[in-house]
């Protein structure tokens, strides 16, 4: 049998070696202290908490104490934009210059379902870039979208959502321009354009008036009208000849070429807007 004594001394010496330990660990972690500046929380909790990684690391933590080191600037969270950029601005005790327009999305194409026509029935993965990959899509314009809603995930902040033609619904007002959707999809019809209410040429065919009267009613038929409509001289024509685009800093958006396109190409934006609410509220 083990003795009383025996228990007591191990008890002694179990106690004594947690002592021990236990200073060891105090001295540790006071040697190694890494001293956090209170600065960090502050401006992750000016951020919009949603660990997009847009802005180049996995997260907003990383991203706060990054303001802190140098490493990102105070501007850099594209989500949030500008309101965040002056709060996170005012917690590091500098101003925020301000930036260039960083643009809002929007759709440039009109192909949706009804509108352009299909060369094959797809069936396989719902993925746009999967579908790219065999024979460019299943519409027959080599340029459309193919709205299988690649864009949709892609969204960090949730403002596009798919219509009943197939094509995606952006909030193009609440957009911060951080770029996801445009870099997502695999045919380039999502574009950032420079905020305002000026047209919107929303086709991105190279082809030219009978190639793309065969595949689509809604694309650009290279009439020129437009560009002959402009009092501005802000629309013209792209180095292929085939596809109108407007020059934002000279449109004052009289809409002449709205009125002259024959197809239906050339869109105000309010009107968009307008589609995408009444969407929204059935």
């Amino acid at each position: 049998m083990v003795g009383v004594d025996t228990v007591v001394f191990s008890g002694l010496v179990l106690g004594a070696l947690g002592l021990i330990f236990g200073l060891v660990l105090s001295l540790a972690s006071i040697k190694f202290y890494v001293k956090v500046d209170p600065r960090v929380a502050e401006v992750e909790a000016a951020l919009p908490g949603l660990n997009c990684a847009v802005c180049g690391v996995p997260g907003c933590a990383q991203f706060a104490e990054g303001v802190i080191e140098g490493s990102q600037p105070v501007d850099g969270c594209l989500l949030g934009g500008a309101a965040t950029a002056d709060e996170v601005g005012r917690i590091m005790g500098v101003e925020v210059a301000k930036g260039d327009d960083p643009g809002q999305a929007y759709m440039v194409c009109g192909g949706g379902r009804g509108r352009a026509k299909q060369k094959y029935e797809y069936i396989g993965a719902r993925n746009c870039h999967m579908a790219a990959a065999l024979g460019g899509g299943p519409s027959a314009c080599t340029y459309g979208c193919i709205g299988f809603g690649d864009c949709v995930e892609s969204c960090p902040i949730g403002i596009i959502s798919m219509g009943d033609d197939a094509l995606p619904i952006i909030d193009s007002a609440e957009c911060t321009g951080c770029r996801e959707c445009v870099r997502t999809c695999p045919k380039q019809v999502i574009a950032l354009l420079p905020t305002g209410e000026e047209p919107v040429i929303a086709c991105k065919s190279y082809d030219k008036g009978k190639a793309v009267k065969e595949v689509c009613s809604v694309g650009c038929i290279s009439c020129r009208l437009c560009v002959k409509a402009c009092p501005e001289e802000a629309i013209s024509m792209d180095e292929t000849g085939a596809l109108a685009i407007i020059d934002y800093d000279k449109c004052t958006n009289c809409r002449e070429c709205i009125a002259v396109c024959p197809t239906g190409t050339i869109l105000p934006r309010d009107t968009l807007h307008a589609v995408r609410k009444a969407s929204e509220s059935a």
